[in-house]
């Protein structure tokens, strides 16, 4: 969870090969740890409400999936996540990809991240 946990600019949201990233009014995503569980705060978009939305991390056969216990249809999901740095930004990029859903992410660095 650690990789994941932070706050993401999102870069590009396709729900059934349509971009949707203007949907939504904030463009982030924040993945939070909580005491009980994990969750990401999702933002209010056009056609639903702001929520945090449960989600659970797993492993299986070398690859990593994130599941998205969302009200949002569009963001609701088993997605296979994959994490990249981008040499141009210097950045950490992380891709999910569900059935129908692709979601592209540019981690924002922490405080610290910028200082070193």
């Amino acid at each position: 969870f650690n990789e994941i946990e932070g706050i993401w600019v999102i870069e590009k949201i396709k729900y059934i090969d349509k971009d949707i990233t203007s949907e939504f009014f904030v463009n982030t995503l924040i993945f939070e740890k909580g005491k009980m569980s994990n969750f990401i705060s999702i933002p209010r978009t056009e056609n639903g409400e702001a929520e945090d939305a449960l989600i659970y991390i797993k492993s299986e056969g070398g690859k990593s999936y994130l599941f998205i216990e969302s009200l949002n249809k569009k963001m609701y999901g088993n997605y296979e996540i994959n994490f990249y740095e981008n040499p141009e930004t210097n950045l950490t990029v992380c891709e999910l990809k569900s059935k129908n859903t692709f979601i592209k992410l540019n981690k924002l660095p922490t405080v610290s991240d910028r200082i070193w």
